[in-house]
């Protein structure tokens, strides 16, 4: 999977070490066993996948701190993925690094075709609190990515 992730920004508050962070938080998923290697890119429009940073969502997107656009063919595969970070929450607080890498690892998620889960020690619960992948995220992403196409029937 080609990776581009912007690599600097204009928004107030921004870390130099984001990319950093965002490329471990990928190194997670990798060793939490997705089965395609990710490739970084240095231009947008080469990528599968892009991760840029912003500095906080609109009011009216409520407590919003990321967000993922997948983009599926007609068959369900995901063909790309778009994610952006913020780096303050929705009140203007700037949020630490370390709550940066855990949006980034639950938008990641959401980009690999992750849902929500009910399990609230999962790295794709609704309001994640955990800062590792979960045997149940591993359990999820294994059945998306093992199990071949088709009814389960």
């Amino acid at each position: 999977m080609r990776v581009w992730i912007e690599p600097t920004s204009l928004a107030p508050g921004w870390e130099p070490t984001y990319p950093d962070i965002a490329r471990g938080a990928l190194g997670e998923w990798s060793d939490a066993g997705f089965p395609v290697p990710f490739a970084f890119v240095l231009d947008s429009s080469d990528a599968d996948l892009t991760i840029r940073w912003r500095e906080r969502f609109a009011d009216e997107d409520g407590q919003r701190i990321g967000v993922t656009e997948r983009i599926q063919t007609s068959q369900f595969w995901i063909k790309s993925a778009r994610i952006q970070i913020a780096n303050h929450d929705s009140s203007g607080h700037l949020l630490p690094p370390r709550i940066v890498a855990g949006i980034l690892r639950h938008e990641i998620g959401h980009a690999l075709g992750l849902n929500h889960a009910d399990d609230a020690m999962s790295v794709m619960y609704r309001e994640a609190a955990t800062s590792t992948i979960s045997p149940s995220d591993r359990a999820t992403l294994r059945l998306i990515y093992l199990l071949p196409p088709g009814s389960l029937r």
